[in-house]
């Protein structure tokens, strides 16, 4: 699964973050389609799950701007107290499955059309999948 080191630690890390900060997969996923095409293109997969996690610590408050460029380059300057962070939890049921409020409108085997919406956040429907016709599988 994973190809260095690094990624084994990005994977660690970015569950770890997950457990302690919550947020669910689909912020996490917005996170991703915020970077910039460079970036994402350049940075191959646990290239990007690194950025995202770094943003989402910037956002959180967990990093503070130019931290992390800082202690790269071997500066150790104070650190600034980290938020105060929600307990440890441990999950009650798979972070990925969520609870419907109704039932859903398709079903497998229903004949689909996609739509061209353009969403504020994260959305399972890529550009090129769009205004196209399909089978629910």
């Amino acid at each position: 699964v994973f190809h260095a080191r690094w990624e084994a630690r990005v994977f660690g890390m970015s569950l770890l973050a997950g457990l302690r900060l919550g947020g669910s997969i689909d912020q996490r996923r917005h996170g991703l389609e915020r970077l910039d095409p460079v970036t994402y293109l350049r940075d191959g997969y646990y290239g990007r799950w690194l950025v995202g996690l770094e943003q989402s610590l910037l956002e959180r408050g967990v990093l503070r701007p130019g931290e992390l460029e800082a202690r790269l380059s071997g500066e150790r300057g104070a650190t600034a107290p980290l938020p105060a962070l929600p307990a440890p939890s441990r999950p009650a049921e798979h972070p990925f499955l969520r609870r419907l409020d109704r039932r859903p409108a398709f079903r497998v085997g229903d004949r689909v059309r996609t739509r061209n919406h353009q969403p504020a956040g994260h959305t399972r429907l890529p550009a090129y999948a769009r205004t196209r016709r399909g089978v629910v599988a």
